[in-house]
């Protein structure tokens, strides 16, 4: 198997919040990071019922074994993804 390397650009403003997620990761983890998202995005990494239970156990044992939890600084509004009108209304629906 070949290893393909790929570039992309990004914007400094637009993109200022998946700029400053990646550089937070360790420099090995970016290109998994980036073909995790990839995946997901294109349907190729469905998250099962199954997957949210193993993360929650692994959570649980790490908290278990005295490990903090790590914690995200809180984002601006400007940072925060926008959602689509359609999901908005299809939240507010649903009381959350």
């Amino acid at each position: 198997m070949a290893k393909v390397t790929m570039s992309f650009s990004l914007d400094d403003q637009e993109d200022r919040a998946i700029l400053r997620e990646l550089e937070a990761l360790p420099k090995g983890a970016r290109s998994r990071a980036i073909r995790e998202a990839l995946g997901r995005y294109y349907g190729q990494g469905r998250i099962t019922l199954g997957d949210v239970y193993q993360k929650l156990t692994d959570l649980e044992r790490s908290l278990e074994a005295g490990a903090a939890p790590r914690r995200r600084a809180p984002r601006g509004k400007a940072d925060a993804p926008q959602e689509p009108p359609e999901a908005a209304a299809a939240l507010d629906e649903l009381g959350l």
